[in-house]
C-alpha cells in the first residue's frame, strides 16, 4: 500500500468535505441525496457522513 493514499476514496472525502461545510438544513434522507449528487454507493455516503462527523469534531477541537 502507498503511505501517501488516502484511507478513503477521493469521492468519499469529496462528499464528507462538503457535509462538513454545509451550515444550512441539509437534506433529508441523506444517504439518497449524497448517491445521486456525488455518485457513491449507500456504503460510501454512510461512511462520508460518519468522515464528516470526524471532521466537524476535529474543527471543532483544534479551531
Amino acid at each position: 500500500m502507498n503511505p501517501r493514499a488516502l484511507p478513503h476514496a477521493p469521492e468519499v472525502v469529496t462528499a464528507a468535505r462538503w457535509l462538513a461545510d454545509q451550515r444550512q438544513q441539509l437534506p433529508r434522507p441523506l444517504v439518497p441525496f449524497l448517491k445521486r449528487r456525488f455518485g457513491v454507493e449507500p456504503s460510501a455516503a454512510i461512511e462520508a457522513i460518519d468522515l464528516a462527523g470526524r471532521m466537524l469534531l476535529l474543527r471543532r477541537a483544534f479551531a
